[in-house]
């Protein structure tokens, strides 16, 4: 995925979100939301760390308006893994293209 390659968080989180929207009930097995399932839970249990932390934070700073509150959305490293997850599961089912180079003269 080119977006991957430029290493733009805003582009991979998109291009990952679309890709994911390929997948259909159809197409889905177990392993493929169980795989989705334990990316998504240690999403939330390094988020509640962080909230934690902050939490924290704000119980002992002065001006709590200093202190950066952590984000929910997806890390580039979350979105990364299921990428990883749809692509396997495209694998599985052999529903991958191929690419093909064209060599030339």
């Amino acid at each position: 995925m080119k977006a991957i390659t430029e290493d733009e968080p805003r582009f991979i989180t998109s291009a990952i979100k679309g890709f994911m929207g390929l997948v259909t009930p159809d197409i889905s097995d177990d392993y493929y939301f169980d795989s989705m399932d334990a990316i998504d839970d240690e999403a939330k249990r390094e988020y509640d760390l962080k909230l934690k932390v902050y939490l924290d934070a704000c119980k002992e700073a002065d001006c709590t308006d200093v202190i950066d509150k952590p984000s929910n959305k997806p890390t580039v490293d979350t979105m990364l893994e299921k990428y990883a997850a749809v692509q396997s599961l495209f694998e599985r089912k052999g529903l991958l293209l191929e690419q093909q180079i064209d060599e030339g003269i």
